[in-house]
């Protein structure tokens, strides 16, 4: 019986590294505890949990569902300290308890022995998986449980506090002469230390992705993520060539204007944009629309997206470009071509709908007749579409 039961436990143990060695290959990023979930998935060095950091939890609501009955436990306390960054990180368990525990109106006793090595592997987001297969609970209730069982992997859900969790996970029979068929494990760990835990990776990505994102992650999960191809469009009703205070006809403004725009990639360094339309109607100038204007659009903007401007992430896109131009015709005497240079910046606010914000952008003037020496366009244009909208990094 002891050769069978090494030998389970060498099984057991065997899988759990086949499993985080083969998620170490994919993810290949070490995994630690981070202070702040701010940078989810990863985590910056200062914001890490040094090696032997204290981890304790307990739980009051710990299941075990058998076939004969479910074994209810009030106490239950798992404390650990982390060992150095790793994929998986190694963790040193001092204990993990069951007490106060009753199948039906039976009280049981649990005991807790084995292994104290176990690791924790970043999963997703900002959750890990901890695992310590080698250590075992000795389960007796009366006449009809005498069993022991492998303790179960269970989920770190990061959060300020963290939790632990586990939902109905089977847990395996390493020995016993009285065991159900089967068992499984549920129950919720509230994290008392740390305060604050977020499981991540260690390493930030080498090169800074822009993608467009759905929800408001500073690094969008795949799930989240605008594919290539998808399509921002935008309406304003007041969009204004700012001419110098001494131009005799003043401003040109239009009270009709649209803007589309389409992704080229699902991400990139920056993310390829290109402008696919851009309308202006109703066009006049002076002040109360004094005379009517024609602007046709010759050139559309051409550019790129970055994210987090300025090494600050506030959830906007920077378009870059420049190239486009307009030939703007008032009457007799006014021909003009404006052009926006190479370098100018365009703003895509994130939001519920999110919008294109034209701010000041200086053009530079060409034509013949009475032309302004300068001018400047400013227009903002709410977006109908893709929806929810949020520039961030990808990992």
């Amino acid at each position: 019986m002891k050769i069978a039961r090494t030998v389970a436990i060498a099984a057991i143990a065997a899988m759990a590294l086949t499993v985080s060695l083969g998620a170490g290959s994919a993810l290949a990023a070490n995994t630690t505890i981070c202070k702040s979930g701010t940078h989810s998935p990863y985590c910056q060095a200062e914001a890490r949990y040094p090696e032997g950091t204290s981890l304790q939890a307990s739980s009051s609501n710990v299941t075990i569902e058998t076939p004969i009955g479910n074994v209810a436990c009030k106490e239950s306390a798992l404390e650990a300290k982390t060992g150095s960054e790793a994929n998986p990180m190694n963790i040193t368990l001092s204990a993990w308890t069951l007490g106060g525990c009753k199948l039906g109106g039976a009280s049981c006793t649990a005991e807790s022995k084995g292994s104290l090595s176990s690791t924790l592997t970043w999963t997703t987001g900002q959750e890990g998986t901890f695992s310590a297969a080698g250590y075992i609970w000795k389960l007796k209730c009366g006449v009809v449980v005498n069993c022991e069982y492998a303790t179960p992997p269970v989920t770190v859900q990061g959060g300020a506090p963290a939790a632990i969790a586990a939902s109905k996970v089977n847990l395996t029979k390493i020995e016993g002469g009285i065991c159900p068929k089967s068992a499984s494990f549920s129950a919720t760990y509230a994290v008392s230390s740390p305060s604050k835990a977020y499981v991540a990776k260690a390493e930030p990505p080498a090169t800074q992705l822009t993608a467009l994102c759905s929800v408001a992650e500073f690094y969008c999960q795949s799930a989240n993520l605008y594919p290539s191809g998808t399509v921002l469009e935008g309406a304003s009703s007041s969009v204004v060539f700012d001419n110098p205070s001494n131009y005799g006809v003043g401003d040109f403004t239009c009270d009709e204007a649209s803007i589309a725009a389409k992704t080229n990639a699902a991400y990139g360094a920056p993310l390829s944009v290109s402008n696919t339309s851009f309308f202006l109607g109703k066009c006049h100038w002076g002040t109360g629309g004094s005379g009517s204007c024609e602007i046709s659009l010759l050139h559309l903007y051409n550019g790129s997206v970055s994210a987090n401007a300025g090494g600050v992430w506030i959830g906007d896109g920077l378009w870059n470009g420049g190239e486009m131009s307009w030939r703007i015709r008032c009457g007799v005497y006014i021909d003009c071509t404006v052009t926006a240079p190479n370098g100018s910046t365009i703003t895509i606010e994130h939001g519920e709908p999110g919008s294109i914000k034209i701010k000041n952008m200086a053009l530079t003037v060409s034509g013949n007749g009475a032309c302004p020496p300068s001018t400047s366009m400013s227009g903002t244009f709410p977006l109908s579409a893709p929806g929810p909208l949020v520039f961030t990094e990808v990992f």
